[in-house]
């Protein structure tokens, strides 16, 4: 049942068409899509950046822009995307009901603004994690204008609740939602992949940043910037790009290495996590002290180790009053991915790194050489490297889509 026929059998008041009071709002251009990015709760997708990465540059070549309309969500990351024009926070429901009137087309989660764009009869696609779709389409409207997609749930039913512990919202694919838009306002479009797996961090984009430069060197920016001295320990520029970082920042150390903290203590409200790789070197080197320095700062503090379970033993004796160490493993093709053959597969990488004035689109592509030009995520070939693996919670895997 819809849930508007709910509340009007429960009411007993009658369904009728809604008249909504609209207020102008100036806009830069008379074609544009609406696109409402966030909703409460476990309505939020969190690979919205791929979805406009394919739409930006068809939209531009039909001059439609994209407008991001909607609020910020308590408890829901702020995100920033690129290829729209953001409005967020500046509209009334006013402002938005003249804006869907007058758009080409609906993009978003199932809110308010979509019953909207199917009061106003618009093209709309609109995304469904936590319900059926048939309980909250937009009850006015041609169904032909409009796509209501579900994710792939994998033969469970909907969580009808937030926040949904399952995660359904990350389960949607990028380019089928791409391709709907397109299918609606008829643009030439080749929907190429299907996603088959989604590490746990593939919708944040991660910067990962070698300190033989400062991130002022290279006029980037971005919502997570890790300073990786677990690769290239360089005290002086760590501490430099801490102070620069338009954000806060995580920094990753090896264990083994000395670290002086004194140096950046008047910027540890810029630091938002500390992870501390430690191995059986770093037993002669790290020190209750230096432990209990760390700890003092306002960051998330971890110490991790990839070392067996001897050594594990020793680093927890060692330091038994002071530290709480995180085992971690060394992962494989197989416990990533099982039996799937990989052959022709694909991926791309929420995880940049910036090195010797380079950016690599992930870390295998820094560990194997290969420079990128582009902040936008490639799309690469899949090989059976521990560098893919070990990162495997930032990467999607794709698969050539044989339906087209």
């Amino acid at each position: 049942m819809h849930l508007l026929e709910k509340y009007a059998l429960d009411t007993g008041v009658k369904i009728d068409k809604p008249y909504i009071y609209q207020h102008y709002f100036p806009l830069t251009n008379s074609k544009y899509i609406i696109f409402h990015s966030e909703g409460s709760g476990s309505k939020n997708f969190g690979h919205w950046q791929e979805v406009l990465n394919v739409l930006s540059p068809l939209l531009k070549e039909e001059g439609i822009e994209i407008f991001n309309i909607g609020k910020n969500e308590e408890g829901v990351p702020k995100r920033k995307y690129g290829g729209v024009i953001d409005v967020k926070n500046n509209t009334s429901i006013a402002n938005v009901a003249y804006m869907i009137e007058n758009c080409e087309l609906y993009l978003g989660v199932d809110c308010f603004s979509a019953q909207l764009a199917g009061m106003y009869d618009k093209n709309a696609v609109v995304l469904y994690s936590h319900v059926f779709k048939e309980n909250r389409a937009p009850y006015f409207g041609d169904k032909t204008k409009q796509v209501l997609i579900e994710p792939n749930r994998q033969g469970k039913k909907p969580w009808f609740n937030q926040p949904d512990s399952e995660k359904d919202a990350d389960n949607f694919c990028p380019y089928e939602i791409a391709n709907a838009v397109c299918s609606l306002l008829k643009i030439k479009y080749k929907y190429e992949f299907k996603s088959i797996f989604r590490g746990d961090w593939s919708s944040r984009d991660v910067l990962d940043l070698v300190p033989n430069k400062t991130i002022s060197q290279y006029g980037l920016g971005c919502p997570l910037i890790r300073i990786r001295m677990d690769i290239e320990h360089n005290q002086e520029n760590m501490i430099r790009t801490v102070a620069e970082a338009p954000e806060k920042v995580s920094i990753l150390f090896d264990a083994s290495n000395p670290i002086d903290l004194g140096p950046i203590a008047q910027f540890k409200d810029k630091i938002s996590e500390i992870i501390l790789f430690c191995n059986e070197k770093s037993l002669d080197v790290l020190t209750d002290g230096a432990i209990r320095a760390i700890s003092s700062f306002p960051a998330r503090v971890h110490f991790s180790t990839f070392e067996g379970e001897e050594v594990q033993n020793k680093i927890k004796m060692k330091f038994l009053d002071t530290i709480f160490l995180n085992p971690m493993k060394r992962e494989t093709k197989e416990s990533v991915v099982g039996d799937i053959d990989i052959e022709g597969l694909l991926y791309t990488s929420s995880q940049k790194v910036l090195s010797n004035g380079k950016l690599y689109s992930s870390f295998y592509s820094f560990k194997e050489g290969k420079p990128s030009n582009t902040l936008n995520r490639e799309v690469l070939p899949l090989v059976d490297s521990p560098e893919i693996w070990d990162n495997e919670r930032f990467i999607t895997l794709l698969e050539k889509n044989i339906d087209n």
